[in-house]
Protein backbone atom coordinates (compact mmCIF):
# COMPACT_ATOMS: atom_id res chain seq x y z
CA UNK A 1 0.00 0.00 0.00
CA UNK A 2 2.72 2.49 0.91
CA UNK A 3 4.72 1.53 -2.20
CA UNK A 4 1.72 2.51 -4.32
CA UNK A 5 1.39 5.80 -2.43
CA UNK A 6 5.12 6.56 -2.85
CA UNK A 7 4.87 5.84 -6.56
CA UNK A 8 1.92 8.22 -6.91
CA UNK A 9 3.79 10.94 -5.01
CA UNK A 10 6.90 10.47 -7.20
CA UNK A 11 4.79 10.68 -10.37
CA UNK A 12 3.06 13.80 -9.06
CA UNK A 13 6.42 15.38 -8.25
CA UNK A 14 7.78 14.65 -11.71
CA UNK A 15 4.66 16.11 -13.33
CA UNK A 16 5.04 19.25 -11.23
CA UNK A 17 8.69 19.56 -12.23
CA UNK A 18 7.76 19.06 -15.90
CA UNK A 19 5.10 21.79 -15.64
CA UNK A 20 7.59 24.14 -13.92
CA UNK A 21 10.18 23.51 -16.65
CA UNK A 22 7.71 24.72 -19.30
CA UNK A 23 7.49 28.03 -17.44
CA UNK A 24 11.16 28.59 -16.51
CA UNK A 25 14.63 27.29 -17.44
CA UNK A 26 16.18 24.46 -15.46
CA UNK A 27 18.82 26.62 -13.78
CA UNK A 28 16.17 29.05 -12.44
CA UNK A 29 14.06 26.18 -11.11
CA UNK A 30 17.11 24.70 -9.42
CA UNK A 31 18.00 28.11 -7.91
CA UNK A 32 14.47 28.47 -6.49
CA UNK A 33 14.53 24.98 -4.96
CA UNK A 34 17.97 25.58 -3.44
CA UNK A 35 16.90 28.99 -2.06
CA UNK A 36 13.89 27.33 -0.39
CA UNK A 37 16.08 24.65 1.19
CA UNK A 38 18.67 27.19 2.33
CA UNK A 39 16.01 29.42 3.90
CA UNK A 40 14.70 26.49 5.94
CA UNK A 41 18.24 25.54 7.04
CA UNK A 42 19.05 29.16 7.91
CA UNK A 43 15.97 29.52 10.14
CA UNK A 44 16.79 26.31 12.01
CA UNK A 45 20.42 27.37 12.34
CA UNK A 46 19.46 30.81 13.67
CA UNK A 47 17.04 29.32 16.20
CA UNK A 48 19.67 26.85 17.38
CA UNK A 49 22.26 29.60 17.80
CA UNK A 50 19.76 31.71 19.74
CA UNK A 51 18.97 28.77 22.03
CA UNK A 52 22.67 28.06 22.60
CA UNK A 53 23.40 31.71 23.44
CA UNK A 54 20.45 32.01 25.83
CA UNK A 55 21.29 28.68 27.48
CA UNK A 56 24.92 29.68 27.98
CA UNK A 57 23.88 33.01 29.49
CA UNK A 58 21.59 31.23 31.96
CA UNK A 59 24.06 28.45 32.79
CA UNK A 60 22.07 25.53 31.37
CA UNK A 61 22.39 23.23 28.36
CA UNK A 62 20.59 23.80 25.04
CA UNK A 63 18.86 20.43 25.54
CA UNK A 64 17.34 21.75 28.75
CA UNK A 65 15.86 24.67 26.78
CA UNK A 66 14.49 22.43 24.01
CA UNK A 67 13.10 19.68 26.24
CA UNK A 68 12.19 21.36 29.53
CA UNK A 69 8.62 21.13 30.76
CA UNK A 70 9.22 22.60 34.20
CA UNK A 71 9.15 26.18 35.38
CA UNK A 72 12.20 28.15 36.35
CA UNK A 73 15.36 29.04 34.48
CA UNK A 74 14.75 26.43 31.76
CA UNK A 75 11.25 27.73 31.03
CA UNK A 76 12.37 31.36 31.11
CA UNK A 77 15.20 30.51 28.70
CA UNK A 78 12.73 28.88 26.33
CA UNK A 79 10.46 31.94 26.44
CA UNK A 80 13.41 34.28 25.86
CA UNK A 81 14.57 32.15 22.90
CA UNK A 82 11.09 32.24 21.40
CA UNK A 83 10.72 36.00 21.85
CA UNK A 84 14.12 36.76 20.32
CA UNK A 85 13.31 34.51 17.37
CA UNK A 86 9.88 36.10 16.88
CA UNK A 87 10.58 39.76 17.60
CA UNK A 88 14.18 40.25 16.46
CA UNK A 89 14.57 37.75 13.62
CA UNK A 90 10.95 37.48 12.44
CA UNK A 91 10.84 33.68 12.51
CA UNK A 92 7.20 32.61 12.53
CA UNK A 93 5.50 30.60 15.25
CA UNK A 94 5.00 27.53 13.04
CA UNK A 95 8.74 27.25 12.40
CA UNK A 96 9.49 27.65 16.10
CA UNK A 97 6.84 25.11 17.02
CA UNK A 98 8.39 22.51 14.70
CA UNK A 99 11.87 23.27 16.04
CA UNK A 100 10.75 22.80 19.66
CA UNK A 101 8.24 20.01 19.06
CA UNK A 102 5.35 22.18 20.28
CA UNK A 103 2.08 23.46 18.87
CA UNK A 104 2.04 27.03 17.48
CA UNK A 105 -0.58 28.09 20.03
CA UNK A 106 2.05 27.55 22.79
CA UNK A 107 4.25 30.13 21.10
CA UNK A 108 1.36 32.59 20.67
CA UNK A 109 0.29 32.16 24.30
CA UNK A 110 3.86 32.79 25.51
CA UNK A 111 4.08 35.90 23.30
CA UNK A 112 0.83 37.29 24.71
CA UNK A 113 2.04 36.63 28.25
CA UNK A 114 5.44 38.20 27.49
CA UNK A 115 3.85 41.29 25.93
CA UNK A 116 1.57 41.79 28.94
CA UNK A 117 4.33 41.62 31.56
CA UNK A 118 4.30 44.39 34.15
CA UNK A 119 7.97 45.16 34.75
CA UNK A 120 7.24 48.04 37.11
CA UNK A 121 5.10 46.06 39.57
CA UNK A 122 6.35 42.46 39.36
CA UNK A 123 9.89 41.57 40.36
CA UNK A 124 9.86 38.30 38.33
CA UNK A 125 8.75 40.15 35.19
CA UNK A 126 11.50 42.73 35.72
CA UNK A 127 14.12 39.98 36.10
CA UNK A 128 12.89 38.20 32.97
CA UNK A 129 12.95 41.43 30.95
CA UNK A 130 16.49 42.21 32.16
CA UNK A 131 17.66 38.75 31.12
CA UNK A 132 15.84 39.11 27.80
CA UNK A 133 17.55 42.44 27.04
CA UNK A 134 20.95 41.01 27.97
CA UNK A 135 20.37 37.96 25.75
CA UNK A 136 19.21 40.15 22.84
CA UNK A 137 22.52 42.02 22.96
CA UNK A 138 24.52 38.78 23.15
CA UNK A 139 22.60 37.21 20.25
CA UNK A 140 23.01 40.31 18.10
CA UNK A 141 26.78 40.20 18.69
CA UNK A 142 27.06 36.52 17.84
CA UNK A 143 24.69 36.21 14.88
Amino acid sequence: MSDNNSTKQAISLLKTIQKALTKMPLNKLNDKIMAFIKAKDDNQSIVHRIVCTVAEENGITPDAVYNSTKRGVEYDSKIISWMISLKIYGINANTLAREFGKYPNCIHHAKRKFDSMDVEKRKKDRALMTTYNKCVELVKEQI
